[in-house]
């Protein structure tokens, strides 16, 4: 069909060029992900250095990096919030008084926080048997 074999049309420069192009790009996916991974582990790190770091975990779905970003959000005291109670109101997942407990200088992000448990609930359906079956209760 005149373009010729395999072989030949591989030779080609322009396929020396973008094998090229493809290896470099590869290596740069490669140490990104690389990167990310010492990010995620020095996050875990951070969080298991917090001392609410046991109670966020054992929430189910809720992961280090999930824990991360609970922690952040609600400015990594709970005790500002006095009562689990009122952190749930806070982030307006109760019908709980909202005020932190501590002063209003704390530094807390109610959006983030809800974010945080919302998407600890969703991965809990997939990871917890407990979370399985309350939710196909509430279906029912």
């Amino acid at each position: 069909m005149g373009h010729g074999t395999i072989a030949t049309r591989l030779a080609t420069p322009e396929h020396a060029t973008a094998t090229s192009g493809a290896a470099r790009l590869a290596k740069g996916v490669l140490a990104l992900d690389a990167e990310i991974a010492e990010l995620y582990a020095l996050i875990a790190a951070r969080l298991h250095d917090h001392s609410h770091a046991n109670a966020i975990e054992s929430l189910p779905g809720m992961g280090p990096r999930l824990g991360a970003d609970f922690i952040a959000a609600t400015g990594g005291d709970l005790a500002a919030f006095g009562t689990p109670d009122r952190l749930a109101g806070f982030a307006g997942l109760a019908p709980a008084p909202a005020i932190p407990a501590a002063s209003a200088e704390i530094c807390v992000d109610p959006a983030a926080i809800t974010a945080a448990c919302y998407l600890a609930a969703m991965a809990s359906l997939r990871c917890c048997p407990v979370s399985q079956r309350y939710y196909q209760r509430k279906r029912d």
